[in-house]
């Protein structure tokens, strides 16, 4: 049986009753989309979460007791549902992709109609992409936005959740968003489980010291890590 949630198979459906509705290039970049940004964006907000976990001690604590004391609760492997409820484990994720978006600049779209951002009225077919950096560190929304911290998450507003750009905003958002929210959850329970993560490069701060490496749109951490056994 079709899995007919998998987003492939709908664009498979549309074409099969509408062969117009994509070109043969449109249909090849949305395959190529798909199979290589999604890696390069996951390893990118990985690395990050990472980093920010090794730089904050502080932090790393809160969540080792936090995953400790949410695991021993369960007899079974973890589940989805187990992983949700771990919830500081979940500030720190939104937290680090706040800090540190992997897209520094969006993915540019097309304007259809007329339409006025701001102070600014942009004809159709004007590029417009966002700069999730400085969405991301609005004074108005976040507050003090230089510090890394996880509990300001405590008290989400909906102002909040609609400046937080990671992995785009609204209906245009990656559809495999949550998968790669899972993948980083899973690696930091079994990571934070066993060992201890430190930075090997010496920073002190995440600024602009912070060596890194521009790959297309994407930005990564240029450090290395530590990573000990629990004795």
């Amino acid at each position: 049986m079709q899995d007919t949630s998998c987003a492939f198979y709908k664009i498979q459906q549309t074409l099969v009753e509408n062969p117009g509705a994509l070109s043969q290039e449109e249909f090849q970049e949305t395959l190529e989309e798909a199979s290589l940004a999604n890696v390069d964006i996951t390893c990118g907000a990985t690395a990050w979460l990472l980093f920010h976990v090794a730089l904050h001690q502080g932090v790393q604590k809160e969540l080792k007791a936090e995953i400790t004391d949410s695991i021993s609760r369960i007899s079974k492997p973890l589940s989805l549902d187990v992983l949700n409820k771990i919830d500081f484990l979940g500030k720190v994720v939104k937290e680090s992709a706040r800090k540190r978006p992997v897209m520094v600049i969006s993915t540019p779209e097309y304007v259809t109609c007329p339409m006025v951002i701001g102070d600014f009225h942009s004809p159709p077919g004007v590029e417009v992409s966002i700069d999730n950096s400085a969405v991301n560190s609005n004074t108005g929304v976040w507050g003090d936005t230089e510090n890394f911290n996880p509990r300001r998450f405590d008290d989400e507003t909906p102002s909040m959740r609609k400046s937080l750009c990671r992995f785009g905003i609204g209906p245009r958002r990656c559809m495999g968003y949550r998968v790669a929210d899972t993948f980083m959850k899973v690696l930091l329970v079994v990571l934070l489980r066993n060992c201890t993560v430190t930075m090997e490069t010496k920073v002190t701060a995440d600024d602009d010291s912070v060596p890194v490496q521009n790959v297309g749109p994407f930005c990564y951490p240029c450090v290395e890590f530590k990573v000990e056994a629990l004795k």
